[in-house]
């Protein structure tokens, strides 16, 4: 039997990465103040090779999932078991991977205030909500086939599948997506450019043609409430709560 502490660490411990400047010691008193000891920096070049590592096993991994996929008829029961497994391993090894990266301010701008990063995770969910519902719209009088989502039966049938759908994926996907790709992305482009390529890859890695609108129009989201912010908290929480909402809509709704 596993102890209960080790479940609690594990869905703790990218949440203290996120949070906490992985370039920086933090000291927290109740008042919210903080003491801050620095600590010896990464070169750039280790950097970017463990940020490729983080992408090998990224993209390598559910890569080598749908070829099994396909290969071999599981059980709902099976994926379940091993949608966990994959998610808790990858989430694992990219946050320890990039541990002393993730927190630093990499937009040369003022990171947002707890208040301000609040402000954009709200509104940035009231424009999610608009434009889904205009591209919804918008679908059903250019399309006649619904958009169907293939995890909606697997939801209903195994609600406890939210946990690495709603918690675990978003995380990952924001350091994959925002973290490494749009930020090197942004690098050699201006910003408009890196969201728009970002958010390309992020529809198409998502392997639906009729959804590929809204995925495209959620990463454009994510994207500008990371540069707005300078927080990568930020879109990961937006993300989270936007998977929250969609799948208790298919869920209970649907």
């Amino acid at each position: 039997m596993v102890p209960n502490f080790f479940f609690g660490e594990l869905f703790l411990f990218p949440f203290r990465y996120i949070v906490s400047d992985f370039s920086t010691e933090v000291e927290f008193s109740f008042n919210m103040e903080f003491k801050v000891e620095e600590r010896e920096m990464e070169s750039p070049i280790d950097i970017e090779k463990k940020q490729w590592i983080a992408l090998v096993i990224y993209f390598g991994s559910y890569i080598m999932s749908d070829l099994l996929d396909s290969i071999y008829d599981f059980s709902h029961l099976t994926l379940v078991t091993f949608s966990f497994i994959h998610f808790s391993l990858l989430l694992f090894l990219i946050i320890y991977l990039l541990k002393k990266d993730l927190s630093i301010t990499v937009f040369n701008k003022e990171q947002a205030s707890t208040r301000k990063s609040l402000l954009i995770i709200f509104m940035s969910l009231f424009i999610i909500v608009i434009g889904l519902i205009i591209i919804s719209i918008l679908r059903s009088l250019l399309l006649s086939t619904p958009n169907e989502n293939p995890t909606v039966n697997i939801l209903k049938s195994f609600p406890i599948m939210i946990i690495p759908m709603v918690l675990m994926g978003p995380i990952i996907e924001e350091i994959i997506f925002r973290r490494i790709l749009l930020v090197s992305f942004t690098k050699k482009y201006n910003l408009l450019v890196a969201v728009v390529i970002v958010s390309i890859i992020f529809a198409v890695w998502h392997q639906s043609l009729s959804s590929f609108p809204n995925y495209f129009f959620l990463s454009v989201v994510y994207s500008y409430s990371y540069y707005l912010s300078n927080r990568l908290m930020v879109p990961v929480i937006l993300h989270v709560l936007w998977n929250l909402i969609a799948s208790s809509i298919q869920i209970f709704v649907m």
